[in-house]
């Protein structure tokens, strides 16, 4: 019985290795020692995101340390989980008060 190799792209099945890269998340912003996605306040090491990512889980433990990084509210991609979108314009008085911006504040 031949033995069938397992490439990366071919696994899909394989449902453990799906949640590192689901809703958006990206091991390849874990910023953790070694940015090896793995860490634990166990042995003083946090774990940490770059690009306004957060860890999840968020305080891995020694028992299962790896994790990966999601967007939150302030990742350059979501902003409140919806895309980003960049106003290149100064909006007009209704929306600065709707927004909260006093006079003059919007940049």
């Amino acid at each position: 019985q031949a033995v069938e190799e397992c490439w990366y792209d071919d696994c899909s099945e394989d449902e453990d290795e799906d949640w590192r890269w689901a809703n958006g998340c990206r091991q390849d912003y874990c910023t953790s020692m070694g940015d090896d996605c793995y860490a634990s306040m166990d042995w003083g090491e946090p774990a940490t995101c770059s690009n306004g990512y957060t860890p999840s889980p968020p305080n891995p433990t020694m028992d299962d340390p790896e994790y990966t990084c999601c967007p939150s509210a302030t990742s350059c991609e979501y902003v409140a989980g919806q895309p980003f979108v960049l106003v290149a314009f100064e909006p007009d008085p209704a929306t600065q008060a709707m927004l909260g911006l006093p006079d003059g504040e919007f940049s």
